[in-house]
């Protein structure tokens, strides 16, 4: 949902739209390739704890935030059955239908909940994150965050070896 206060990662959204999208047209003389697009909702990982933030308000995933587990079985899912456009989550697919539906009516209730939010969340510094430096949370979170690497890290691992012993080199010649 399109807000001002969330530039910098629409436009990174937009890139890998526009990228996939190109990417399918022209592998779209190989029927064995797929190009799956995932739209998650909020998914429960430190990636907001790390990122810069210069809002100057404490930033926290809009519920509901759902376990990066839940990707990696879609993932997983994926390998089997292809799917050009895969929604995660009941509340991705209605916001993303709501969006297509309403724009002007979805964008200004994203920008009225987003003041809102803002009104009320707690004051702290501006950082930049773990851009220009090592971000300290890491060891806060280092268990928690283990755990989603070695889920995600065992989704690839299966995708791997179901393309690998299904042939999967060999759609190329």
């Amino acid at each position: 949902m399109p807000h001002l206060t969330c530039r910098p990662i629409l436009l990174v959204s937009l890139a890998y739209v526009v990228f996939f999208e190109s990417l399918k047209g022209e592998l779209n003389q190989y029927p064995h390739i797929h190009i799956c697009d995932l739209y998650p909702a909020f998914l429960d990982t430190p990636g907001i704890q790390h990122a810069a933030n210069y809002t100057g308000k404490y930033l926290k995933p809009a519920p509901p935030v759902y376990d990066p587990r839940k990707v990696a079985r879609a993932i997983l899912s994926l390998i089997n059955h292809p799917q050009s456009k895969t929604t995660i989550g009941a509340a991705s697919g209605f916001l993303r239908l709501a969006y297509y539906l309403f724009p002007t009516l979805s964008r200004n209730i994203t920008a009225a909940a987003m003041r809102t939010y803002l009104k009320q969340a707690h004051s702290i510094e501006n950082t930049s994150g773990n851009v220009l430096h090592f971000s300290r949370i890491w060891k806060w979170n280092r268990w928690r965050l283990a755990q989603h690497v070695a889920a995600t890290l065992s989704a690839f691992k299966k995708a791997f070896i179901v393309r690998r012993y299904g042939n999967w080199f060999n759609y190329f010649n």
